[in-house]
């Protein structure tokens, strides 16, 4: 009895060292990254509309980030190999992975506006830039990119919306008077569009001491799905310049995550302008919301790129030709081939390796950007002048001689909480001392 208990136990000895010796064969490759790009600030100027010299204007300044993560595990399967086995240049064996993604990779980008508007009105004697709207807004866009086998494409978009401002102004002189009453608000929309691609793979290099140095030439061998194979070929004994040499594998994963970042701004706005000039109405428009075309800044494609490496394997090589002879090409053997056999025990375990476009930790590599702001406004026009009926001059809209009498500028609401501009009380009193002077030029 003693005998076979200790010849059980030997035996799971031996199946327990055979299992340990052929477990590093499997890696688990994690696949975590994080990095985030800020852009640039931008600053936005729009308006005045409908007209350059009465309208409504924005000021607009808008920050940019956009962040991105990735999360999970990739497992590969190194082949089981075994001292004394032989491959024929032209074989191979599979690289067996399992790629695992999980929920925390995603995409977002996140934006911040701070907007000022105003009601600039130039009109004979009148001028004035009162505040009408003052606020800040902070909008993102986020998604999930990772979640079982696979990152996603696609696109996300986040909105905000400021609540609407009135601002009422009436301005009257002796042969002009002009008014408007407007709302103004401010939208904010920020969006994404990525498309990351991966590829499972390993890397190889050869050489004649089974380690690794910077000087070692590199081959990434990848897919994007499916099988994952490597092929012995010819070329083996070349590139080590021995008939006996080290082929070492590290597995890998690439990731390549172009994402194109996209704000857009719009000023809301709805009202009534009326201007009149010696009795006669130039102006009289009702304009509906949202008349103000939306304004868009568009960014550089963020394109960033990380590499994962694990542990690899040095697997012992020696060439020889169908004919037996341990050199490379024999002349007087018909047809030869080579043939690897394996050297050694088994393959050889080496460190962990940050190959080119790999770091430490996995983090992302790229990062930053600019982007450029446009404004789709149109060029508005002046308000349409005037003609004086007692003279015959005609006179441009924004003409600070235009005859007037004494005047008066009202001016009712504004940004909430926003005290009116110290200058507002005195623009009143410097259009009737204006009109004042006017009306002396015209009795002279």
């Amino acid at each position: 009895m003693k005998s076979k208990a200790l010849g059980l136990a030997i035996l799971f000895l031996m199946l327990g060292a055979g299992a340990r010796g052929q477990a590093y064969l499997t890696q688990s490759l994690d696949t975590y990254s994080l990095n985030t790009a800020t852009y640039d600030t931008k600053m936005g100027n729009a308006g005045p509309f409908p007209f350059s010299n009465f309208g409504v204007d924005a000021t607009t300044s808008l920050g940019l980030t956009v962040s991105a993560s990735t999360n999970g595990q990739t497992t590969f399967v190194f082949p089981t190999i075994t001292a004394g086995q032989t491959f024929t240049a032209g074989q191979g064996f599979n690289y067996a992975y399992t790629p695992l993604w999980t929920s925390q990779s995603s995409i977002g980008s996140s934006a911040g506006l701070t907007a000022t508007s105003n009601f600039h009105y130039d009109i004979g004697p009148f001028s004035g830039d009162p505040s009408i709207l003052n606020v800040g807004l902070n909008t993102s866009a986020n998604a999930t990119i990772g979640g079982g086998t696979s990152l996603s494409s696609g696109s996300a978009n986040g909105t905000a919306n400021s609540p609407s401002q009135f601002l009422g102004v009436s301005a009257s002189a002796y042969v002009a008077s002009a008014s408007a009453g407007v709302n103004v608000g401010v939208q904010l929309q920020t969006s994404i569009n990525y498309a990351p691609t991966v590829q499972y793979g390993y890397y190889t290099w050869v050489n004649t001491t089974g380690g690794y140095s910077p000087s070692d030439t590199l081959t990434w061998h990848g897919v994007s799905g499916g099988a994952l194979n490597y092929t012995f070929d010819n070329s083996l004994p070349v590139e080590a310049g021995s008939g006996t040499f080290f082929v070492n594998f590290a597995p890998g994963v690439q990731v390549d995550m172009p994402i194109t970042p996209t704000t857009t701004v719009g000023l809301p706005v709805s009202g009534d302008f009326h201007v009149d000039l010696f009795g006669d109405t130039v102006v009289d428009e009702s304009l509906p919301l949202g008349t103000i075309p939306i304004y868009t800044a568009d960014y550089d494609t963020w394109n960033d790129d990380v590499d994962f490496t694990g542990k690899y394997y040095s697997l012992e090589l020696t060439a020889s030709n169908s004919c037996g002879n341990e050199i490379v090409i024999v002349a007087a053997c018909p047809n030869p081939h080579l043939v690897y056999t394996v050297d050694g025990s088994e393959p050889a375990l080496g460190t962990k390796v940050n190959l080119p476009g790999g770091g430490p930790g996995g983090n992302l590599t790229g990062g930053g950007g600019t982007g450029s702001w446009s404004s789709n406004f149109p060029n508005a026009p002046l308000v349409p002048g005037a003609c004086d009926p007692t003279t015959g001059t005609c006179y441009a809209s924004n003409d600070p001689n235009l005859p007037t009498g004494p005047g008066t500028v009202t001016i009712t609401g504004g940004p909430v909480g926003t005290p009116e501009p110290a200058t507002v009380p005195m623009l009143g009193v410097g259009l009737a001392a204006l009109a004042l002077l006017s009306a002396r030029k015209l009795r002279a």
